[in-house]
C-alpha cells in the first residue's frame, strides 16, 4: 500500500545569546530600506533645489535646475535598483541565487532509501528566511524519521530555515 506523510522540519539556528545585549544592526528590513531611500530622495531633492537656485541666482545658469533634477533622478534609480530586484525575487518566489537547489537534491538522492524526488522548491520568505518543500518517493522499509532528519540537515546546510518534507512509499 501507498502511504503519504507530510511533516515540517524547522531548522532554527541557535544563536546562543541573550536578547538584552543582542545587537540588531545585522537585521535587514526591506521596509526600512525603502523608508531610508524615500527620506534620502527627499533630502537630495531639497539639496538639488538649493544648489540650482544658487546657480541661477548668482550665475544665471537656468540649465542647472533640470540638470540637478536629472542627476538626482539617476541617483535615486541607481539606489533603488537593489530594493526592486529583492522585492521581485520575493514576489516571484524564485529560488534564491545563494541556494544551490540542484546540489541539495543531488545530496538527497544519496540518502539511503530515497528512490526519487519531485516538486523540490526553495524560495525566500524574507531577508533572512528561506522556505522549502520536497516530495520524496522512498523504499517501503525506509525509516521515515531518519530520512526526514537527514533531508532536513541537508537543506539546513543550504540555509533553508523551514522545510516541508512529504514522503511517499
Amino acid at each position: 500500500s501507498q502511504h503519504d506523510h507530510s511533516i515540517q522540519i524547522e531548522t532554527h539556528h541557535d544563536h546562543g545569546h541573550s536578547h538584552s545585549t543582542h545587537n540588531h544592526s545585522d537585521c535587514h528590513s526591506e521596509n526600512l530600506h525603502g523608508v531610508f531611500l524615500h527620506v534620502l530622495a527627499d533630502t537630495m531633492g531639497s539639496v538639488g533645489v538649493i544648489i540650482s537656485s544658487l546657480l541661477i541666482e548668482y550665475f544665471g545658469w537656468y540649465w542647472s535646475d533640470p540638470f540637478c533634477s536629472l542627476c538626482i533622478s539617476i541617483l535615486i534609480l541607481l539606489s533603488v535598483k537593489p530594493l526592486i530586484v529583492d522585492s521581485f525575487q520575493y514576489l516571484s518566489l524564485t529560488t534564491p541565487t545563494n541556494v544551490n537547489l540542484q546540489y541539495a537534491m543531488a545530496q538527497v538522492r544519496q540518502v539511503p532509501g530515497v528512490c526519487s524526488i519531485s516538486n523540490a522548491r526553495v524560495w525566500q520568505h524574507d531577508s533572512r528566511q528561506y522556505y522549502g518543500v520536497i516530495h520524496l518517493q522512498t523504499e517501503v522499509e525506509t525509516n521515515e524519521a531518519d530520512t526526514m532528519d537527514k533531508v532536513g540537515l541537508i537543506f539546513k546546510e543550504h540555509n533553508v530555515t523551514l522545510l516541508a518534507v512529504q514522503l511517499e512509499k
